[in-house]
């Protein structure tokens, strides 16, 4: 058992922490606990994607909704690359992951704001009977 001791920089206080050592856990013990986290986190990314699968599928004639569906999908794919990049302990899958969750926010923004001029339009968010932008 090792002692770590350490000075805090702002108040002078010493704090002591005891070190754990990596090597007397075993390796397997420390692989099924990134296997079931990785499990569940994958079923949980399908789960989403399948979801905003059937929304951009099914019901696609309401343009909030699709826009929703569209949103799930990116959430489930970046959902795997934040997953991967937690268990491969590599920060550009997380990176990644928060550049393309902004540019979404932005085409949700884009996208809402076409939908809201739409239905001041016309009166209604079915895509099927919008075929110009036009007034």
């Amino acid at each position: 058992m090792n002692l770590i001791n350490l000075k805090c920089y702002f108040c002078s206080k010493s704090l002591t922490f005891e070190s754990v050592d990596l090597s007397q856990v075993p390796e397997k013990a420390l692989r099924n606990n990134y296997t079931e986290f990785l499990t569940s986190g994958l079923i949980l990314a399908l789960l989403l994607f399948l979801i905003g699968l059937v929304g951009v599928l099914l019901h696609s004639e309401s343009l909030l909704t699709f826009l929703l569906s569209i949103e799930l999908l990116l959430l489930a794919s970046l959902l795997n690359f934040v997953l991967f990049a937690i268990v491969n302990s590599d920060p550009k899958g997380l990176i990644y992951a928060l550049v393309v969750l902004t540019v979404a926010a932005a085409e949700s923004v884009v996208g809402l704001g076409i939908l809201i001029s739409a239905y001041n339009a016309k009166k209604e968010t079915d895509i099927l009977r919008y075929n110009s932008l036009k007034y």
